[in-house]
């Protein structure tokens, strides 16, 4: 089975039987020299077929200049997938846009707003290429190097992995004539964002920042102070990152000058490119910076229109209304056969379904804060209080869960939706192309074991069960249904697939802890290619209240967080997360489905390269990298 699951880009061209829009992550980088005189460095190499090698390096004390690299990840992984297929025509269209301008297609326009916490997450601003963060995604021949400085200049973490110190770059100009960037606009986007230094932070790393840092301070005109609660292998790509959690960099001039709300409706920040205009739900028209501190793009005008039908999509580029397009994963084998090309962040994105609910911390793991659970509702039967406090309900609950993941065929799922391309994982967040993947993780499609679990869990007639999948033709609310509906049809159950907009009401239920309603998500680390040795399953843990999780909360899991966190042997590490692995499968407390790897379609005479930077997070970034056709 795993060597099936390992021939994940094989040739497909299978119908489609319910419509899978792409998957949409994000992601830039820089290549740098190894350091020299850093302190003794621990590697550990990974055989990996898919994604590849991962190698660790975790120095006990580091100073990093710009052209050097010392703590990083790298994970050496194969090119961009792509599709082989047979019987190429020369179909592509004479793209219809003047010389300079590319149009993109995508599923949805998000808010363009200034200001980090009053937009709740300013992904697509960086990966579209309006704004930067502090570090970034190296694509290398051996593969994405996380953790790469990109705003930052030099830093250093103290010997107690305390506090960092850090140095901006020089001349970094906001757009529009507002300055250039320094320390203090730094200080103060991170302190907005951050749950712990701004409660009123609805930023999407709110709760990320503030399970690291205290307040950062801004010591010079380019020099920081950030000292930090708890050290995270990962601090340079938690929330700083744009191949990872990221917080693109605001200017805090325009907060000073035109207050909150002004600064909300003026989107100044540092990227390659500028706003022309940006109507949320309908399109985003970006120009190119003249002069750019780090590249001016060969593309001067940039277009991205929403379309939220995938077929309508893949029409735009079929006649040459768009030059790239975000489009259902079964039909790219034949737009390749038509002639176009794929790229992509050398990614994936699982999809997992978290039984929200299942609150099992009564106490913040780190400040042993009494935590409202209102989403504790052990009526319902996917849901129990933690094994001390009712160790019947939990076995109760633990074996619904699992019959719930045994009724899912995730092979039929994987041909119906991703006609081929994707492939079934049975946990979250612990991916079977990973060469750690146990085999008794594996959950067999077992109709007849799932309804002796439900029997003995005293469910024989079955019971009412909600899944919610976020709208609107989007892959989540694909799978919301494929599932409700082999719920209903091998175990019985009532099901009722709820699907609408993520944002506002959705979000707010998993932010607060209040829903109890099972939920397709694939809970931040569901991505490929994650090192396995980063500390796992943050939002399914208390450490992440203030911010996003998947309303899950597991003791367990919160503490081996922490002391993965402070762990600096890798092997280690990996060792304390294949226990998290455990845990997952033995108490089902999220199951995975598929994974589909992150690839977006363009036509080549309109495009004559095009390599995004590696990301965990969407197939669309490093805009200003297109080389458009000379024409």
């Amino acid at each position: 089975m795993i060597n099936r699951i390992r021939s994940m880009f094989r040739p497909v061209a299978l119908p489609l039987l319910i419509g899978l829009s792409a998957i949409v992550i994000a992601a830039c980088g820089s290549e740098d020299a190894p350091a020299q005189g850093v302190p003794e460095t621990v590697l550990v190499p990974q055989t990996i077929e898919v994604p590849a090698t991962v190698i660790v390096e975790v120095p006990a004390t580091v100073i990093v200049e710009r052209t050097v690299v010392a703590t990083s990840t790298a994970i050496s992984a194969p090119p961009t997938p792509t599709v082989q297929v047979s019987n190429v025509r020369d179909n592509a269209p004479e793209p219809k846009q003047d010389f300079g301008h590319v149009v993109f297609a995508v599923d949805e326009v998000r808010p363009g707003l200034g200001r980090a916490a009053a937009s709740g997450g300013e992904g697509a601003l960086v990966q579209w290429g309006v704004g930067e963060t502090l570090f970034t995604t190296a694509s290398t021949p051996d593969g994405p190097v996380f953790g790469q400085p990109w705003l930052i200049e030099s830093w250093e973490i103290n010997s107690d992995l305390t506090e960092v110190s850090m140095t901006t770059v020089r001349g970094a100009q906001f757009h529009g004539g507002w300055g250039e960037l320094t320390a203090e606009d730094v200080v103060f986007t991170i302190n907005d964002a951050n749950a712990r230094t701004n409660p009123e932070s609805i930023h999407g790393q709110a709760g990320d920042l503030a399970n690291i840092w205290d307040a950062w301070e801004a010591t010079g005109t380019y020099t920081i102070e950030a000292p930090m609660h708890n050290f995270d292998p990962r601090w340079q790509n938690n929330a700083l990152s744009d191949g990872f959690q990221l917080t693109g960099i605001f200017s805090k001039k325009v907060f000073d000058d035109l207050g909150a709300d002004g600064a909300r409706d003026t989107i100044v920040m540092t990227g390659p490119y500028s706003v022309g205009e940006w109507s949320q739900g309908e399109k985003a028209v970006l120009e190119a910076v003249e002069n750019h501190w780090r590249i001016t793009p060969l593309v001067d005008q940039v277009t991205f229109l929403e379309v939220p039908e995938p077929s309508v999509r893949q029409a735009m580029l079929l006649v040459g209304s768009a030059d790239i397009g975000q489009i259902g994963q079964s039909d790219i084998p034949g737009m390749l056969e038509d002639g176009f090309k794929t790229t992509g962040t050398q990614g994936g994105a699982e999809l997992n379904i978290a039984f929200s609910g299942n609150l099992w911390e009564s106490n913040q793991a780190t400040t042993n804060e009494i935590l409202p659970r209102d989403g504790l509702d052990t009526s319902k039967p996917w849901i129990s209080d933690w094994v001390d406090v009712d160790p019947e309900g939990f076995e109760r609950a633990s074996k619904v869960r699992t019959a719930l993941s045994m009724a899912i065929d995730r092979e039929g799922l994987v041909e119906a939706l991703t006609g081929g391309l994707g492939w079934p994982h049975y946990i979250p967040m612990f991916n079977p192309v990973m060469p750690q993947h146990k085999d008794e993780w594996v959950v067999p499609f077992d109709v007849d074991r799932a309804r002796e679990l439900l029997n003995e869990a005293g469910y024989s007639d079955g019971f009412e069960i909600q899944i919610f999948g976020q709208c609107c033709d989007n892959d989540r609310q694909f799978v919301a249904e494929a599932v409700g509906a082999m719920w209903r049809q091998n175990l019985g159950l009532g099901v009722e697939v709820q699907s609408f907009s993520y944002r506002p009401i959705w979000r707010a239920g998993l932010v607060e802890r209040t829903t109890s309603v099972p939920h397709v998500h694939a809970c931040d680390d569901g991505r490929l290619p994650r090192p396995w040795d980063w500390p796992v399953g943050i939002t399914f843990s208390s450490l992440s209240r203030g911010g996003f999780s998947c309303a899950v909360e597991s003791p367990f899991v919160a503490e081996t967080w922490l002391d993965v966190a402070r762990e600096s042997d890798p092997e280690k590490r990996l060792e304390m997360n294949m226990a998290v692995g455990d845990h997952y499968r033995e108490t089902m407390i999220g199951t995975g489905v598929f994974t589909v790897p992150a690839l977006i379609v363009y036509n080549p005479k309109a495009i004559q390269e095009w390599q995004p930077r590696p990301s965990l997070f969407g197939p669309i970034t490093a805009v200003e990298a297109i080389v458009p056709v000379a024409r």
